[in-house]
């Protein structure tokens, strides 16, 4: 391996284009590795978010149908949840419109 405080004397003790051009593949490298590791810290704290919804729909005599949803979610944030369970009213809302008036 080279060493990397090689200088060219004759530049004054500056490093050497090549030893410039090592140093910037080293940080390259160091880079990519720091942004894999950062991948693998979301993907591991994705791993443990869980997300339980429970949806009870009901059918009275008069064959109205009615439902609740409930929302649970570990590792998420209330906006997070919020948006999940409103996205679900809103199916729920189109499968099961409410009755015609008579």
């Amino acid at each position: 391996m080279t060493n990397l405080t090689d200088t060219d004397e004759t530049q004054g003790g500056v490093p050497t284009t090549q030893t410039t051009h090592m140093l910037r593949e080293v940080m390259d490298r160091l880079i990519d590795r720091v942004t894999d590791l950062e991948d693998a810290v979301d993907n591991a704290h994705q791993a443990h978010r869980s997300l339980r919804y429970r949806v009870n729909v009901s059918t009275s005599v008069k064959g109205v149908k009615t439902w609740d949803v409930t929302c649970d979610g570990d590792e998420y944030t209330m906006e997070e949840i919020l948006e999940r369970s409103d996205a679900i009213v809103a199916e729920l809302d189109k499968r099961y419109p409410p009755p015609d008036p008579q």
